[in-house]
């Protein structure tokens, strides 16, 4: 009988303990490619839907790629939105990758097709985003000196003389090398800039994006089709749900910068 009385108050200081345990939840964290717009002081970024995502501590600008004008892949929660201002949210940056811009390259109707055709391991999303067709995937790794993808207008798949409004412009994304191991893979993250685009058809507000990539190990290419509109909102899509970019990812062809590294 001692026994139990001496126990009972050591259990109701264990539950007073437990009680005191902080339960509070692990932020909910996201993922966007954006464009730096302010880099002093508190940075901010604007997403491709036309959003302001402002840093709540300031980050060093010493870093050559962190400039005005260049574009991140950012993984963030948010922070107080109680009173925010309108379109502009304050978040808690997690970690930053900078973003490659490319532009397309274009195989003519009479010309050599130069580019490599390797299959991708694996695409995370791909869309349209303002001005830029946004991917975010994974190309295994190159057993050549060379290694790079590209963005490939193929003319040869277009109308001589295009009559539809609006037109369709067919694209492939490659990874441009002659061979490759799929026993490992690196994760890519690039901007491809489709304003050119724009230039060439002035008279129309949309223009049809047919992009097609291989996926090992199948020997028929899949396709996506967009609908680019020159500085409109974002129309990015996820191909799938079941992949998160991983904080440790390997990104090879973009530079890796942590919220410590700054």
């Amino acid at each position: 009988m001692k026994n139990c009385l001496f126990a009972f108050p050591l259990m109701v200081l264990f539950l007073s303990l437990v009680s005191c345990v902080d339960t509070k939840e692990e932020p909910i964290y996201y993922e966007v490619m954006a464009t730096l717009i302010d880099s002093e002081d508190l940075p901010s970024f604007q997403t491709d839907n036309g959003y302001t995502l402002q840093c709540d501590t300031k980050l060093s600008a010493s870093i050559d790629s962190f400039k005005t004008g260049n574009r991140f892949y950012l993984r963030y929660s948010f922070g107080d939105t109680t009173n925010h201002v309108a379109k502009t949210y304050p978040i808690k940056l997690s970690k930053i990758w900078y973003v490659s811009v490319k532009n397309f390259v274009t195989v003519e109707k009479d010309s050599v097709d130069k580019y490599g055709n390797q299959p991708l391991e694996f695409i995370y999303s791909i869309g349209i985003g303002e001005n830029y067709l946004n991917a975010t995937f994974n190309t295994f790794t190159a057993m050549s000196y060379n290694d790079g993808f590209e963005l490939v207008r193929m003319k040869k798949d277009e109308p001589t003389y295009p009559q539809d409004t609006p037109p369709t412009i067919y694209f492939q994304l490659r990874h441009n090398v002659a061979s490759i191991s799929t026993y490992s893979f690196n994760t890519r993250i690039a901007s491809f800039d489709l304003s050119s685009l724009a230039a060439e058809y002035p008279l129309v507000n949309k223009i049809n994006i047919n992009l097609k990539f291989m996926i090992y190990p199948y020997a028929t290419p899949d396709s996506v089709t967009f609908t680019y509109e020159p500085n409109t909102l974002s129309t990015e899509v996820s191909l799938s749900q079941k992949r998160n970019l991983r904080s440790d990812m390997k990104l090879s062809a973009s530079e890796i910068y942590s919220k410590s590294g700054f």
